[in-house]
């Protein structure tokens, strides 16, 4: 099953065992096919994508893999006819720094065509990739790992939340806690990537997941926090930039 990657339309009916689906599986062989992230977001159609990142720098977008989202009882399309996409580690990286481990693939619920990538692993230069034309036949990938003091410092990128309040801030799960990214555009197709250290309260620990909700437990349109998932230092939430 190396490589593959699963569905399934029946997660929440606590009434019928789940029924999984493979609906892509990364070409060629041996442990560099392995999945090693998933995330899910909507095309500029509305349909629902499934993006994945492999060990050796890969990503693979699927697309109509579902008959009908509408229906009572939705089914999975045959494999045959998922719209299925691979980008070549290379073209991820750039030609800028070296493919490797895939650790977030982020879609822009703004922009449904951008695709923010991060990497893993020490000893690199840049940790974090963008497209703004994931839908076309070969992707323009650039870095975001900005430039002096501003810049990211060069350590593995664990996972990634795009702000649902402000487009052009970004927030990263690093290894050395929570980074905040302000673009800032300069041109008609130029930006700078300004990074600050956002980790009063948690120390630079490792943080491995990140994630952007409706404050709880009474949902308030609008209201939205972050939480974090630690390495050994249990799980955070942050309201420093929730909408007043």
């Amino acid at each position: 099953g190396i490589g593959k990657v699963w569905v399934t339309l029946q997660a929440l009916n606590v009434s019928t065992v789940p029924i999984w689906g493979n609906i892509g599986t990364f070409s060629g062989g041996g442990t560099g096919r392995t999945v090693t992230c998933v995330n899910v977001g909507r095309d500029v159609t509305g349909n629902v994508v499934v993006v994945a990142g492999s060990a050796d720098g890969r990503v693979l977008i699927l697309r109509n893999f579902i008959v009908d989202e509408t229906a009572e009882n939705p089914q999975l399309k045959p494999l045959s006819q998922v719209t299925r996409k691979e980008i070549p580690a290379a073209t991820v990286s750039a030609g800028l720094d070296n493919a490797r481990y895939i650790t977030s693939v982020t879609l822009d619920p703004f922009s449904p065509n951008a695709l923010t990538v991060t990497m893993g692993n020490y000893g690199r230069n840049i940790y974090v990739f963008r497209t703004a034309n994931a839908n076309i036949t070969t992707p323009v990938f650039f870095s975001m790992q900005g430039t002096g003091d501003s810049a990211l410092p060069p350590m593995p990128v664990y996972d990634l939340a795009i702000d649902i309040g402000d487009p052009n801030r970004i927030f990263a799960a690093t290894e050395m806690g929570v980074w905040l990214c302000e673009i800032v555009q300069t041109g008609a197709t130029t930006f700078d990537y300004i990074w600050s250290e956002q980790n009063d309260g948690i120390g630079r620990v490792p943080v491995f997941r990140i994630r952007q909700d409706e404050i709880q437990p009474v949902p308030q349109v609008g209201c939205y926090v972050l939480y974090i998932g630690t390495h050994g230092k249990g799980m955070y939430r942050s309201t420093s930039f929730t909408f007043p």
